[in-house]
C-alpha cells in the first residue's frame, strides 16, 4: 500500500513540476510523510535500528514542514527558492550530523 501511495505522490510531483508550486509542494509533503511513516514502522519493529529510524523520522518530519508551509501559505511563494535551499542544506546537515553521532558512539 505504501508503494502505491508513493507512486501517486511521485506522479503528482511530475504532474505539477512546471505548473503549480503549491501542488508540487503538497505532493512532496505527502511523500515526506510516507517516508516518516516508514521510518516509524522500522523503529517499531526493529529495536536495534530504533535510534537511527527515530532520528531520520524527526529530521524528515521537519523537512516535511517546509513543504507544508509552501503548500498552504500563499505568502511563502515569495521565498520558495530560499525554502528549497533551507531544505537542501538541512538534508546535508542531517546526514553529516548522523555520521558524526555514529562515528563518536562507535569510537567509544
Amino acid at each position: 500500500v505504501m508503494w502505491a501511495c508513493f507512486l501517486v505522490g511521485i506522479a503528482g510531483q511530475i504532474a505539477f513540476l512546471d505548473h503549480d508550486a503549491a501542488f508540487f509542494a503538497g505532493c512532496t509533503f505527502f511523500l515526506y510523510l510516507l517516508i516518516v511513516a516508514s521510518f516509524l514502522r522500522v523503529a517499531y519493529y526493529l529495536p536495534r535500528a530504533r535510534p537511527f529510524s527515530l532520528f531520520y523520522a524527526l529530521c524528515i518530519g521537519l523537512q516535511a514542514s517546509i513543504f507544508l508551509v509552501l503548500a498552504v501559505w500563499p505568502r511563502a511563494r515569495r521565498i520558495e527558492r530560499g525554502l528549497f535551499w533551507v531544505n537542501a542544506v538541512f538534508e546535508a546537515a542531517t546526514h553529516w550530523l548522523f555520521v558524526g553521532i555514529t562515528a563518536t558512539s562507535a569510537a567509544s
